[in-house]
């Protein structure tokens, strides 16, 4: 059973087209859909989602770890208003602009060298494994460092009280300090992680994004990563040289045929007889048969 059903609209009916999830007129155009338009709905789905995670397991462990050091007393750690437009407001572009702009090659690219459609079938962007080991390595760092700090943080004095916390925060130098340097340290690793992984172990499809970055033509590079890409192409042209071969038809009764679409299996389509003409030829005088 296929996970994305994609009917042809054809003489045979309409029945698949009603069926799937994308119609397309003629096979032409299965390789646009599959090649660029299916990678760039997989890279945007995959960005989406892992992004819809990390938004609100940031929000929510947040407020976990407070309702357990405030002994689930109910005192909230944030504006009512803040949590209340979080989703709807605060993180509500990042999602809709990778789900609508995001591109990783531009169509012509894509269409020219289909090896990097074998990209998105090896799961590279969608990796749950490494999405589990960040999420519970990120939360057992934190219980790491909770357990040190809980050792060196209470020997100095701090408000417990709410009352003017604003002036304090403000006028706090550790604040500001951590409003610079906490956002520099979390993501230190992942830029050290990209700028290595895109200097000394790039995929094709990083490759082909620097080419055309460059507007330099990225032939020569495809070809070196697929040695046997043309005994390859070379085989298939072979195989598929039938079917593309447009065949004749016997028959020349000088009448042009009609594509009548019908709407159900019991309907037979291009009959000798069309319904719509034994509809119109059936004598309405004749007094219909009672039913049992």
């Amino acid at each position: 059973m296929a996970h994305v059903g994609v009917g042809i609209l054809g003489r045979e009916g309409v029945q698949a087209a009603c069926a799937s999830d994308y119609t397309i007129g003629q096979f032409r155009f299965l390789t646009k859909l599959l090649f660029v338009h299916g990678v760039w709905s997989y890279r945007r789905l995959c960005k989406v989602l892992l992004y819809s995670f990390y938004k609100n397991i940031c929000l929510y462990v947040m407020e976990l770890w407070f309702a357990l050091h405030s002994g689930f007393s109910g005192q909230i750690l944030f504006e009512r208003w803040t949590i209340a437009i979080y989703n709807v407001l605060f993180t509500a572009a990042p999602p809709m602009a990778l789900g609508l702009l995001d591109r990783s090659c531009s169509a012509e690219t894509m269409m020219r060298f289909p090896a990097i459609y074998k990209m998105s079938q090896n799961r590279s962007d969608f990796n749950i494994k490494f999405t589990h080991i960040a999420i519970w390595g990120s939360i057992a760092s934190w219980f790491i460092f909770f357990t040190v700090y809980s050792y060196v943080w209470p020997t100095f004095p701090v408000a417990s009280e709410m009352r003017g916390m604003v002036q304090y925060v403000f006028s706090s130098p550790c604040f500001w300090f951590g409003l610079i340097s906490i956002p520099i340290t979390t993501l230190l690793a992942d830029f050290i992680y990209n700028c290595i992984q895109r200097t000394f172990f790039k995929t094709l499809m990083q490759e082909v994004q620097e080419k055309e970055v460059a507007h330099q033509d990225p032939s020569d590079l495809v070809m070196s990563r697929q040695p046997s890409t043309v005994s390859r192409v070379t085989e298939r042209l072979a195989l598929l040289k039938n079917v593309f071969v447009r065949t004749r038809t016997t028959k020349s009764t000088g009448i042009i045929d009609k594509p009548y679409y019908g709407f159900a299996f019991s309907q037979e389509e291009n009959g000798v007889v069309p319904q719509d003409q034994l509809i119109r030829n059936y004598d309405t005088n004749i007094e219909k048969p009672l039913g049992l």
